[in-house]
């Protein structure tokens, strides 16, 4: 913690652990101390379960009175009396669990769907997989194509794509599209599993989140070539208004939320229609 404060002596740790599967007990409005104790609770478990994992891992050694303990600082004593080979001992007890497949199993396209978010999320390219009857697996692979590039407040990028899936930035090429920063509170890490509509539908991060509002604007921008010439940018401000930074001129548009899209473009349309177009009468006029 006086780490974090002293990058930062104003940040909130909730920016960071106000997740969805946190949402319950983390808020944006958490304070540093409530969300330290919720981090100290989650760890508390994790020791927990590690320590049942390990006292089931023990048993089967056959040890006489093996002895493990709890300590402070989330360690955990394992003493094995009359256990030689330690190295062997120590491999079988820290080992991490491995998945080990020897047949194909029927729940095989279950597994790949279940993994799928995680493996599109990775990469550029968007692939299926299924299993065919002879137990062939056939991958069918296409390019992701991105919309709009998020610039998060602690500099952080990454892409949302045409089908409001969270992309990362390729090492191979940078994509000419729309770019959104500002106030984003939105990590990579935190967001890449989730589509926009599963944002738009989810009570805690459809309040809490911008991505959906930004990629709604930006499809929108995107399937309109008048737009698509005339916005270069978006902005969240401190009110997390959604601004529009236009090509040319120095105006600023306050957009506001991805409500009423479609009307409210329609309303610039008129102003940029009988105002930043209109040209000054003639002398004889």
């Amino acid at each position: 913690m006086s780490i974090f404060k002293k990058a930062d002596p104003n940040a909130k740790l909730a920016a960071v652990f106000s997740t969805m599967e946190l949402q319950e007990r983390i808020t944006f409005n958490s304070t540093n101390e409530e969300v330290l104790k919720v981090i100290k609770e989650e760890s508390d478990a994790a020791i927990s379960r590690s320590f049942n994992i390990l006292r089931t891992r023990i048993d089967k050694f056959g040890t006489t009175q093996p002895n493990i303990q709890q300590l402070g600082s989330g360690r955990i004593l394992v003493e094995l009396p009359g256990v030689t080979n330690l190295d062997e001992a120590a491999k079988t007890i820290g080992e991490t669990p491995l998945l080990e497949f020897k047949t194909l199993s029927p729940d095989y396209e279950a597994i790949v769907a279940k993994n799928q978010k995680i493996l599109e999320a990775r990469a550029a390219l968007e692939s299926t997989a299924t299993v065919g009857a002879d137990g062939v697996v056939n991958i069918n692979v296409k390019q992701r194509v991105p919309i709009i590039r998020i610039y998060n407040w602690n500099d952080e990028s990454y892409y949302i794509d045409e089908e409001a899936k969270i992309m990362p930035l390729s090492d191979k090429y940078s994509a000419r599209v729309l770019v959104a920063n500002g106030y984003i509170n939105e990590p990579f890490s935190r967001r890449y599993m989730y589509t926009m509509d599963d944002i738009s539908e989810h009570p805690f991060a459809r309040t809490h989140s911008i991505l959906d509002d930004l990629y709604s604007i930006a499809k929108f921008i995107e399937a309109d070539d008048f737009w698509k010439a005339q916005v270069k940018q978006l902005y969240v401000n401190e009110e997390r208004d959604i601004e529009l930074i236009p090509t040319a001129g120095d105006h600023k548009i306050i957009f506001g939320d991805s409500q009423e899209i479609e009307g409210k473009f329609n309303k610039l349309m008129t102003f940029y229609k009988d105002c930043l177009l209109y040209t000054s009468p003639s002398p004889r006029d």
